[in-house]
């Protein structure tokens, strides 16, 4: 009885603790401005200049190399980075970024990307080799966010409220997804503000989310043992009791108690 109460209360634990964990607001991850079209002056841009970037990267064979539509670049908000607002977790920037697909017979294969950034005219900043990245740049649905961070040299992506490594870089400091709330308190230690966890941290995302409920599961289980035990004793003392003042009371009449047997004498 004992350990079936404790597994049922360790279960209710459990059940309880990613709910809560995962609970936000009711559009976690949304940047402050969404665009999900680029405008003509940036397509055209990448038409044209798109391939001269891939040309000066030296990637291998060139010729089987295309350019796709860009798509918006956002960044992490000041407030997000400090914990002020966690609602707000990106905004768009000045830049854009396009994926290079290698045509292999009648397959498209993601290679890199181009990022360009817009500062008195749009201008390349680098063609990034990361096939993970470009295949998401290539089939990402138009609510998802793009996020991209110097600091830690990745790129991340905002989708159905959770926070999503797309890059090499990304995967070094974060495994799976987490919730906004939850990773920004990751975030804002390897940008040097409130937090202090290091890159590495973000691999226990489950740990972390579970976190601010250890002290209440602790809490929780050890009412229960505590009431266990006590009503256990409380059963044993009552059989000590009864047993006592049975020993205590005298036998019914026409019943003789064993002393009264064992002092009889024998008849022959």
């Amino acid at each position: 009885m004992t350990h079936r109460l404790l597994r049922v209360a360790l279960t209710a634990l459990l059940v309880a603790a990613p709910t809560a964990a995962l609970g936000s607001t009711e559009d976690p991850g949304a940047p402050a401005v969404v665009v999900t079209t680029a405008p003509e002056d940036v397509v055209t841009w990448f038409a044209e200049q798109g391939p001269r970037a891939l040309t000066a990267a030296e990637l291998d064979a060139p010729g089987q190399l295309t350019v796709g539509a860009p798509r918006p670049v956002a960044r992490w908000t000041e407030a997000y980075l400090t914990g002020e607002d966690t609602d707000e977790v990106a905004e768009q920037a000045a830049e854009w970024v396009a994926p290079v697909l290698r045509q292999v017979q009648d397959m498209t294969e993601p290679v890199a990307v181009v990022h360009a950034a817009e500062d008195g005219g749009l201008e390349l900043v680098d063609v990034v080799p990361d096939a993970l990245l470009a295949e998401t740049v290539a089939d990402a649905p138009e609510d998802a966010v793009l996020v991209a961070d110097d600091t830690v040299e990745g790129w991340f992506q905002l989708l159905d409220g959770e926070v999503r490594p797309v890059s090499e870089g990304a995967r070094g400091v974060l495994q799976g997804s987490l919730p906004p709330d939850v990773f920004q308190t990751f975030l804002s230690g390897w940008h040097g503000e409130s937090g202090t966890a290091s890159p590495r941290a973000a691999e226990q995302e489950d740990d972390a989310a579970l976190s601010p409920l250890v002290p209440v599961g602790i809490i929780v289980v050890g009412a229960v043992v505590a009431w266990l035990l006590v009503r256990h004793y409380r059963r044993a003392d009552s059989r000590i009791a009864a047993d006592v003042h049975a020993g205590l009371e005298p036998p019914p009449p026409g019943e003789e108690s064993p002393g009264e047997d064992a002092a009889a004498p024998v008849e022959r």
